[in-house]
């Protein structure tokens, strides 16, 4: 887990980016304990950028500690894979569609 300095490093921006991109869910951001955000290190793509379905998984998880949990558990919707898994193999469609599902059981 990255503070918002160190994502903002990471990504070549400012931390008032990262905020803004976390508040839009462009970036996955979880509060903890004590203040601030932590960032998984994990959610960005072989270029570096945020994987471009996290926007969506917010929408339809709607929280960013559901988003996190969709992201490392595994879904029988995606073959057993982790939601990051499928973002990893290139299996955006099929992320947001089991996210879509999940999101609708729980609403």
């Amino acid at each position: 887990m990255l503070n918002a300095d160190a994502m903002a490093d990471r990504l070549g921006v400012s931390r008032m980016t990262v905020n803004t991109w976390r508040d839009k869910g462009v970036l996955l951001g979880l509060a903890g304990p004590k203040r601030g955000f932590r960032f998984p290190d994990w959610q960005l793509d072989d270029a570096g950028r945020p994987y471009a379905e996290l926007a969506t998984l917010h929408d339809l998880l709607g929280d960013p500690w559901a988003v996190y949990r969709f992201l490392v558990q595994s879904h029988g919707e995606l073959d057993g894979a982790t939601g990051l898994q499928a973002l990893q193999a290139g299996r955006g469609s099929a992320a947001l569609s089991a996210a879509e599902s999940i999101g609708r059981d729980f609403s």
